[in-house]
């Protein structure tokens, strides 16, 4: 289960564009629907949780002007960038477990 939700965040589109001229997907109805689903998919896991509540929290902060979208972009790629870092080590970590500390 979290190997499939380790590809689903490696796979989702960035809160916002790198390039200024890009779309905002803040309004993009597609990525709020594909973040409303992991979220209520797996409520219990902590990284869908967090990245799910960062994204929301940046794109009101957009919205109302208080950060840019570049900011936005930055804060939010990094933070899904250590997560996924986070996951993978303790995926490695559970799977060295189950083979007898290989």
């Amino acid at each position: 289960m979290r190997v499939v939700i380790l590809a689903v965040c490696l796979s989702v589109a960035p809160l916002v564009s790198m390039a200024a001229d890009s779309p905002n997907y803040c309004l993009d109805s597609e990525t709020n629907t594909t973040w409303s689903r992991m979220f209520s998919d797996s409520p219990d896991d902590d990284l869908i949780a967090g990245l799910f509540a960062l994204r929301l929290g940046l794109c009101e902060l957009v919205r109302r002007e208080a950060i840019s979208l570049e900011r936005a972009t930055g804060i939010f790629e990094e933070a899904r960038a250590r997560e996924v870092r986070e996951r993978r080590a303790e995926l490695l970590r559970q799977q060295q477990k189950e083979g007898g500390g290989a």
